[in-house]
């Protein structure tokens, strides 16, 4: 666990300023998925030639197959063996899970402390994505308080 002497921030003080930095956040946890597995590296294998090939996927709220050019390879790109016609087909690439690694994720929505809101406010949402072995993977429950350092 990642511990920090750095004083609270509220929500309504995280700007521009603050992306990419460590903060500390209070707040009260909202909702909570289900635990999720995620890959971090794919071993993949054309089924008509047996190449393989090994992706390790975009971290963040996206991933293989959520747009752009980030899914699996249409086309095998291995060399074709010694003396022969390479014959792979239009998307040859199967994933082999054994060799695959994974990590969990699961995802947090966080309100903002009823003591932090200004009068006459609605309290506001954050939605937190935690991946790896972090502790609030295993103690984030519903309607308990946290402090999250971002």
């Amino acid at each position: 666990m990642l511990r920090s002497g750095q004083n609270m921030t509220s929500f309504r003080d995280l700007t521009a300023n603050t992306f990419s930095r460590l903060v500390r956040i209070p707040g009260i946890v909202v909702s909570v998925s289900v635990l999720a597995s995620r890959a971090t590296k794919l071993h993949l294998m054309c089924r008509a030639c047996r190449g393989t090939k090994i992706l390790y996927p975009q971290q963040g709220l996206g991933g293989i197959g959520s747009g752009g050019d980030r899914g699996l390879p249409r086309v095998c790109d291995a060399p074709a063996p010694e003396g022969q016609k390479k014959d792979c087909p239009m998307d040859p690439y199967q994933i082999v899970h054994e060799r695959c690694l994974f990590v969990d994720h699961q995802t947090i929505k966080l309100q903002e402390p009823p003591d932090m809101v200004p009068v006459g406010e609605l309290p506001r949402h954050m939605l937190l994505s935690a991946d790896r072995y972090d502790d609030y993977i295993l103690r984030a429950r519903y309607n308990t308080n946290v402090n999250i350092g971002t």
